[in-house]
């Protein structure tokens, strides 16, 4: 069965391969934390669930809850309500991008 117009568009706009992942993420917004959960991945963005959804194009901090966590920032980018965020990131610094990048190869390798 073709993809839909929408579903292609959708393909097309992501620059980057997107991996199903499950972890908890720490969302830091002003004074606010909120506790999320991450359901893809890829090294330009991911899908995030949080009781508390922010608006499109809000930006923010937010730690990857791994065994040694990862630090981004973050820019929603899209809000699919009742579904949660779609947003761009970008690692604080050339070592979290370094563990980004082995994070997204192991997933990659498990397909």
């Amino acid at each position: 069965m073709p993809p839909s117009p929408g579903n292609a568009a959708q393909i097309e706009r992501r620059r980057e391969r997107r991996f199903p992942f499950d972890a908890a993420v720490e969302i830091e917004f002003g004074s606010s934390t909120i506790l999320g959960r991450v359901r893809d991945i890829s090294l330009s963005g991911m899908f995030l669930t949080s009781p508390e959804p922010l608006w499109l194009g809000a930006g923010f901090a937010a730690k990857l809850l791994l065994d040694s966590p990862i630090h981004l920032t973050c820019t929603v980018r899209r809000v699919e309500p009742g579904r949660g965020i779609g947003v761009q990131i970008t690692p604080l610094e050339q070592e979290h991008h370094a563990r980004l990048s082995e994070l997204i190869a192991h997933l990659e390798s498990k397909r």
